[in-house]
Order: structure tokens, then C-alpha cells, then sequence
């Protein structure tokens, strides 16, 4: 499992999103950013600063709107190199090792003939007989800054990032600054969620406390780019299903299986959400054609969607973080599996820290405990940024980077000739 690194950010100044709506006009354009239909009215919490500082392609330049860790540079594409876009773990040559695509390359195995076809800076060599200690050493840095299995094997993935350009690293680096601007102060405590990074970080008076692996969004059901506040936990909660779920995927497994819902949990309910519908009910107008003009509640339990937490914040696109029974699925690099809502491996853990100051101990393990559904609601609600960062700079001054999962980036062809 890829290791974490830990993103500096409680000495940014404020986080202001920009949607990709808006992020793609602005690129179509070549103008300024309209941020007046950023994340207004869509759960905008009080205290979150999304302030209309305009910024036009040609200021993307300017130190001042970015992170501390560049604000000494001039974002020139040399700069961002020199920086340490492509910072060498593997020594001068690190874009330099062009194996085979087929190939995985070891430790003790020859690498001399996949050596001398950089297309970064060709004329480097690396002067190794044999993939030795030091250069497994190299390779477990490199795929630790990438969100790879760190077993220093060069395999597919791995080789995909060290044939990836200095320009195109530049490029993951600055998009992730224009959809993040500055303005004012982030509060005290908050949770960051870097969703092409899969991991969760939670901040209290600016120190980080707790940090997760999360699975988030696949392609066709994104996670949504969002400022917002946690504002409930809830214990033992039962999974309201959506209604794009419930037609796309539970309802093609219900014709092929009948027994599916009761197997699973779920029962039928009115178009209100209030009247259990019965089995021989839904099934008879199933059978007859006549659709399924219900709803459906997966009951709480060891196998319910949602696991034993679920963390509510008010949207209007039924978006929010919970558990998960399926704590394999963490295990993998890629975790872009979700419809669009958040899974959290340390859920219990955020859950604990979210409640502490409004019960104790005793109290707590006996709410778990119950097999009631409980809403407790946090009296302090905690701010919550849902990023994209494919590209940043970590708190070691290193650059981490992370695929483009959402073919976001695709479209940003060059961001050093704007001005």
C-alpha cells in the first residue's frame, strides 16, 4: 500500500475552490475566473472564504495565491523543475529509466540495455551494472512520492511516472494551484480530503491529528470538488439508496435474483419514505411491467453500505463520508470505486474525535454498542475541503503526485505561456 505524506497546509492562508465548471470555462476563455457561481448556495459553510479575488491566466504567475512551499518561486516552467517537480530519488538520471513497458525490473537484474531511451534528458546515463540496493532505495522513494506500492519494483505503474515529462508534472502542479486560490484564514480545525490521493487529513488547531485512506468516486460517478461542513454522526445508520443506484445497479440484480433485497437488507418502501411495501406488492408489479415506483432502505447492521458511521453534511447531491463493510478494497493503489460519496478506512477513529468533547468514554461504547440508529449532532460542526490535487508539494518540501483520475488535467496543454 502506497505510504502517506503529510500535505503543509496549516500554514496556507485559506482555501478557495474552484469548481471544475468553472476551471474548464476559464481554460475555453482564456479569461478571468468567474468564481461568483463557485460553491455558493451548494453547502457553503459560514466562516469558508471563497472570496471572488479574480485571477487571469496571464497572473498565474503571481507567488502570493499559491502555497508557502512555492512562494519564493516565479512558476516559471525552470523554476517549477528546479523546485523539485522532478526531484531526483534515483539520483541525476531519476527520468532516465525507460524499461520496457512489458518488463518489471528487480532488484539484481540487469538494466543496463533499458537505460539510454529518456525523453527527458537523454544525454544522462545511469551508471549502474545492476539494480542494486541503492537504486531500490531510490525506486521505494520514488513510488512512495507517487502513491505506489512502495516495493521497489519497477512495474507498469511505476514505469508510467518515471516516463512522465517535467512539463507534465509542471503541469499536474499548477492546475492543482489554480482550482485552490488564497484569501483570508482556514479555521482551526478542519478535514482535507485529496481525492485523486485517496487519503483523508484531519487538522485540529493546525497540527495534523488523524489521517485515513478513503475510496472515493469512480469516473462515471465523480466526488464532487466541495467546501462544507460535517455537521451530524451518525451511529448505526440505515442506507437511504439513491435513486440512479437503485435503477443502475440494484434493480438490473433484482430481475435477475428476487431473493437480492431480502438477502441484502433492504426493504420497500412508498414513494413518500414512510409505508413498508410488501415482498408479493412490489414483486407482482415487477413481474406485470409496471416498474418499481418505490424507494429503498437498507437496514443497519454488519452488512449495511454505510458500516457502523456515517457523517452527514448538508448538499443537495446526497454527498458525504461513511464507513465501509468492504475494508479489502483499501488494501488496493487505485481506490476509485464509490458512487460518489466518501469511504473512510479510520471511520470509527474520525467518529471518536468528532464526539469526544460531547460524551465520555463509557457513553460512547455503549452508543456503539446499541443497534439503534443514532444522529448525534456536532457542536462544533467541523469544515470540510474535498480538493483535487493530482500535484503538491508535501511538508518535506518534496513534490508527490498522483494519476489524474478523472482526466482532468488532459485539457491543460501548456500553463507557462499565458502572459
Amino acid at each position: 500500500m502506497p505510504e502517506s505524506t503529510d500535505i503543509d497546509l496549516p500554514a496556507v492562508s485559506s482555501l478557495n475552490l474552484i469548481s471544475q465548471h468553472e476551471l474548464d470555462k476559464a481554460l475555453d476563455n482564456s479569461d478571468v475566473l468567474d468564481k461568483s457561481n463557485v460553491l455558493d448556495n451548494n453547502g457553503v459553510p459560514e466562516g469558508v472564504s471563497l472570496a471572488a479575488t479574480e485571477v487571469a491566466d496571464s497572473e498565474l504567475t503571481n507567488p502570493g495565491l499559491i502555497t508557502p512551499e512555492l512562494s519564493e518561486l516565479d512558476l516559471t516552467e525552470a523554476d517549477l523543475i528546479a523546485a523539485g517537480v522532478v526531484e531526483g530519488d534515483l539520483g541525476a538520471a531519476e527520468q532516465d529509466i525507460a524499461l520496457p513497458s512489458p518488463v518489471s525490473a528487480r532488484p539484481t537484474m540487469d538494466v543496463l540495455s533499458g537505460l539510454n531511451n529518456s525523453p527527458v534528458a537523454a544525454s544522462v546515463f545511469l551508471d549502474l551494472e545492476h539494480y542494486d540496493a541503492d537504486l531500490v532505495a531510490g525506486v521505494k522513494r520514488f513510488q512512495a512520492r507517487h502513491g505506489l506500492t512502495v516495493d521497489g519494483v519497477v512495474g507498469p505503474q511505476t514505469y508510467a511516472w518515471l516516463d512522465t515529462s517535467p512539463l507534465k508534472r509542471a503541469q499536474l502542479l499548477m492546475r492543482s494551484m489554480m482550482r485552490t486560490l488564497i484569501s483570508d484564514e482556514l479555521p482551526p480545525s478542519y478535514l482535507l480530503v485529496n481525492i485523486p490521493e485517496y487519503h483523508l487529513r484531519l487538522y485540529q488547531n493546525q497540527a495534523l491529528v488523524f489521517e485515513s485512506n478513503v475510496i472515493v468516486g469512480q469516473n462515471q460517478r465523480k466526488t464532487p470538488i466541495m467546501a462544507n461542513k460535517i455537521t451530524s454522526v451518525v451511529f448505526n445508520p440505515p442506507w437511504n439508496v439513491p435513486r440512479s443506484i437503485l435503477t443502475k445497479d440494484i434493480l438490473p440484480k433484482l430481475h435477475r435474483d428476487p431473493d437480492y433485497l431480502d438477502r441484502q437488507g433492504f426493504e420497500v418502501l412508498d414513494s413518500s419514505g414512510t409505508q413498508v411495501i410488501s415482498r408479493h406488492e412490489w414483486q407482482t408489479r415487477l413481474e406485470e411491467g409496471g416498474g418499481f415506483p418505490y424507494r429503498l432502505r437498507q437496514r443497519p447492521g454488519r452488512g449495511n453500505a454505510l458500516g457502523a458511521f456515517k457523517f452527514h453534511l448538508p448538499n443537495s447531491d446526497a454527498i458525504y463520508l461513511h464507513d465501509t463493510p468492504g475494508r479489502g478494497l483499501f488494501a488496493r493503489d487505485s481506490r476509485a470505486l464509490s458512487s460518489g460519496c466518501v469511504r473512510v478506512e479510520g471511520a470509527e477513529q474520525l467518529a471518536d474525535w468528532l464526539v469526544a468533547g460531547q460524551m465520555n468514554g463509557s457513553r460512547l461504547a455503549a452508543l456503539k454498542a446499541k443497534p439503534e440508529t443514532r444522529w448525534i449532532k456536532v457542536n462544533e460542526p467541523l469544515p470540510l475541503f474535498m480538493v483535487y490535487w493530482p500535484g503538491w508539494l508535501g511538508a518535506d518540501g518534496k513534490p508527490h503526485f498522483r494519476n489524474d483520475i478523472y482526466g482532468f488535467d488532459t485539457r491543460l496543454t501548456n500553463p507557462f505561456s499565458a502572459g
